[in-house]
C-alpha cells in the first residue's frame, strides 16, 4: 500500500489484474489504518485481482482543497474507485480557536 504518496505507484502501466482504490480525506483518513486493512482484506478474499489501496489523505485538508487536487489525483493514480471521508475540517473554517474548541465540546 502507498501511504500519502510517498511511494511511487506505476501511474501509467497498470496491470490488467490491478484494481486501484484511492482514499482521500482529512486527518481521520490520514491517521486511520482502514485503507491498509481494506487492502489486506480485499486481497485475502480472492485471487483474480490485485487490490492496491492508495491513501492520499492529509490532516487539515478541507473539502475545497480536496476538490482542487482531485483532477491531479485522478490523472496521476488512475483509480477505478475513490473513497472520500471529509468534513471535519470544513465545520471549523472561519472560526477562531476559542469558537472551534467550544464547538468540538
Amino acid at each position: 500500500m502507498t501511504e500519502h504518496g510517498r511511494e511511487f505507484i506505476n501511474k501509467i502501466n497498470k496491470s490488467d489484474k490491478e484494481y486501484r482504490i484511492l482514499c482521500l480525506g482529512d486527518s481521520v483518513t490520514a491517521t486511520n489504518d482502514y485503507p491498509k486493512r481494506m487492502q489486506v482484506i480485499l486481497n485475502s478474499r480472492q485471487d483474480t485481482r490485485v487490490f492496491n489501496v492508495i491513501n492520499m489523505a492529509f490532516g487539515g485538508q478541507s473539502s475545497n482543497e480536496l476538490v482542487k487536487h482531485l483532477p491531479q489525483y485522478i490523472r496521476n493514480f488512475k483509480p477505478q474507485m475513490i473513497i472520500v471521508m471529509t468534513g471535519i475540517v470544513d465545520r471549523n473554517i472561519g472560526k477562531d480557536d476559542d469558537e472551534s474548541s467550544s464547538f468540538l465540546n
